[in-house]
């Protein structure tokens, strides 16, 4: 990936922690993750039954009433984590409008109020209407710009998480900072050295 999760969640640790040490304008973040490709569209949004005229929820609309019922000051984001596909996304272009209203097949319409926010982590928008894009503000990540460095630091990291003796590890530290630093060592180089 190109960092998506881990930019979100470095936001949402951030807002945490700046409204524990009392700086003005930050509140805790509460995030709902749904993965939209593994849900069909009523069990995204609801679906009402015709045979016993009962609705039933969907996850979003569940979500979301819950969110907007929430009265504390604290951010609330819904996280749209996967592609995104049309016979979905359309059903939200009044959610992402400036009145922010998702609007249910039983008639229902759920206001959402200033702290709750929908985020899209997506791998592109190929599937999206200009609608719907012109709808949404965008933060464009791209993976080449990434690099190798966080993997081979987070490599690092779990190593020494799972017990390898940070001694040890430090000529490994040394070669990849080494690496890091000169820029021109491809991956395959990187792992040769360290099998050696």
């Amino acid at each position: 990936g190109s960092g998506k999760s881990v930019a979100w969640k470095a936001l949402q640790r951030v807002q945490g922690r700046l409204k524990d040490t009392g700086v003005e304008g930050f509140e805790r973040v509460h995030v709902h993750i749904l993965n939209p490709l593994a849900l069909s569209n009523d069990e995204i949004y609801g679906v009402f039954n015709r045979l016993n005229n009962e609705w039933t929820d969907g996850v979003l609309s569940n979500i979301a009433r819950n969110v907007c019922t929430d009265e504390s000051p604290d951010k609330k984001w819904i996280v749209f984590d996967g592609p995104v596909d049309t016979l979905w996304i359309e059903s939200m272009n009044s959610l992402l409008d400036d009145n922010k209203i998702l609007t249910l097949l039983n008639g229902e319409r759920i206001s959402m109020p200033t702290q709750v926010s929908i985020l899209f982590e997506v791998e592109d928008l190929s599937q999206a209407s200009p609608a719907t894009v012109s709808r949404a503000g965008m933060i464009y990540m791209n993976v080449e710009d990434l690099g190798w460095w966080p993997y081979a630091d987070s490599w690092l990291q779990c190593k020494i998480a799972a017990g390898c003796d940070q001694v040890n590890m430090f000529p490994h530290r040394n070669l990849l900072t080494k690496c890091k630093d000169q820029a021109c060592i491809s991956m395959n180089q990187i792992q040769y050295q360290m099998i050696q």
